[in-house]
């Protein structure tokens, strides 16, 4: 799972826009896979995992201040995450 933590989204403020990868998107570790920009600052998002892209939080791609509201919540609908199936043979 990649998301946005909590120290993240006070550091960067209210978020405006979120860019999150397709579905299906083949990234290695340490790659660039997403984007947050708030009122404040842009901040890339990099995986740290090698994976697939199996799932997305289309919500916060439509309402981006979910993020500030609950950036850690156990449910999909307010968490920025994204879910990765890890490639076993890559670290």
């Amino acid at each position: 799972t990649i998301g946005v933590t909590n120290h993240a989204q006070k550091s960067l403020g209210d978020i405006v826009y979120v860019k999150v990868p397709e579905i299906g998107t083949v990234i290695k570790q340490s790659e660039h896979c997403g984007a947050v920009e708030s009122v404040k600052a842009a901040s890339d998002i990099y995986t740290p995992v090698s994976g697939e892209i199996v799932e997305v939080n289309e919500n916060i791609v439509e309402l981006p201040g979910l993020i500030n509201k609950s950036p850690e919540a156990d449910g999909l609908e307010e968490w920025a995450q994204t879910q990765i199936r890890k490639n076993r043979f890559e670290p």
